[in-house]
């Protein structure tokens, strides 16, 4: 992080940008997607080097004004400078190297526009960081206002970027001046609590625009299946409402599995690609939560319902619960995942080569899937003979 000590002037917070491109990429990417938009905050946590994430929701209960959510992460935090420089500058997009803040982790960012999430479902954001300046932890705190943003980018001219200071709340604090100040949520108290003499990043977003309540169980399993590389890490834990986030949140019990526990590693090309399957018994979840995922450095880069293009073999895929490991695709010179991270761009020459390698696959696992329900069929004739009539195999 850059030591703004040595300057000085303190810099100027002002964020510029293009009415169309708040529109756009914030409002109508991420509007009324909650789960994508905690999404993106905790690939920022992971990005920032941060070993533990709280999620914390009040949109059940809560009416009006009082519901909130609120991204906690105890990562590196940002500077003043660091604000100005990078955090109000959209579109900047992040280095591709390691993660900084002494983690072996590839950055899940890369366009620099996830800043723009929380407007999607808040028009009201709040941003409190702490980082570490000359060995001595210091706040700075910002309130953005949507409304404001909005109305300065419709005043401004059609060549004309428009430019929005954002509330600060706090610059350079020290953690009583942060104490002292309004906590209506509690959530500055939950994390100062969490980052101790820390340092994080805590994103709270108010006044919210959501149509419908924010169902604490479906954003659990959300986190669990958009990230579940991830979550099998010890340096990195989700929380939803005070409860980690575990595979048992994402995954469901399978009848089968390939391998039985793992995963498997493959090469397309020169590149390498990790693997594992699982078939359901009962299909209980919706259509699409079923199928393969890939995913490109913990992150969900290809979302469900997704087949590789395997089509006619949907009484199968039905059950079927893939996880594709192709950090590779996250690391091409040109940019394949699409900006929301449900799709890839297959017709890229190395991400083709992965499509058609995933069709094979799909078909293989299928037919090996087939064999298995037929064992386990025969064995379930065989404890019913003499008993009652024996169970009906549709495959």
């Amino acid at each position: 992080m850059t030591d703004i000590s040595a300057t000085s002037e303190k810099p100027e917070l002002l964020l510029r940008y293009s009415h169309h491109v708040i529109e756009h990429l914030g409002l109508k990417l991420y509007q009324n997607h909650p789960t994508n938009v905690v999404a993106e905050l905790v690939s920022n946590a992971w990005d920032a080097g941060a070993e533990t994430v709280q999620i914390a929701v009040a949109t059940e209960m809560a009416r009006g004004s009082e519901r909130y959510l609120a991204v906690a992460d105890s990562g590196g935090g940002m500077t003043l400078q660091d604000l100005a420089e990078s955090y109000l500058v959209i579109g900047k997009p992040k280095s591709r190297s390691a993660s900084g803040f002494d983690r072996k982790r590839y950055a899940m960012g890369r366009k620099g526009i996830g800043k723009l999430a929380p407007f999607g479902i808040a028009r009201q954001v709040q941003v409190l960081t702490a980082s570490r300046v000359d060995e001595e932890v210091r706040f700075n705190w910002l309130r953005i206002e949507l409304g404001r943003i909005l109305e300065l980018g419709s005043n401004a001219g059609p060549n004309t970027l428009a430019s929005y200071p954002p509330e600060p709340i706090l610059t350079e604090a020290s953690l009583s001046d942060v104490s002292a100040q309004p906590d209506p949520t509690g959530e500055v108290a939950k994390f100062l609590s969490m980052i101790g003499a820390g340092t994080g990043t805590l994103v709270l977003m108010t006044d919210l625009s959501l149509l419908r309540p924010m169902n604490v169980d479906h954003l659990r399993t959300a986190m669990g299946r958009r990230f579940t590389v991830t979550l099998s890490r010890q340096d990195f834990a989700v929380n939803v409402n005070g409860s980690r986030v575990t595979e048992a949140d994402a995954l469901p019990e399978f009848e089968h599995r390939i391998p039985h526990e793992g995963l498997l590693e493959e090469k397309v090309g020169d590149r390498t690609v990790k693997y594992w399957v699982g078939f359901v018994k009962t299909a209980s979840w919706p259509a699409d939560e079923s199928g393969v995922g890939v995913y490109a450095h913990g992150k969900i880069a290809q979302d469900r319902p997704f087949t590789f293009g395997v089509r006619g073999k949907e009484i199968f895929t039905r059950y079927m619960y893939a996880v594709v490991e192709a950090d590779f695709i996250d690391e091409l010179e040109e940019d394949v995942i699409s900006t929301d991270r449900r799709s890839i761009d297959w017709e890229h020459p190395q991400a083709a080569a992965l499509y058609d390698w995933g069709a094979r696959k799909v078909r293989l696992w299928i037919e090996e899937y087939r064999a298995a329900r037929r064992k386990f069929e025969a064995e379930a004739v065989g404890k019913h003979i003499g008993v009652g009539e024996a169970p009906q195999n549709p495959l």
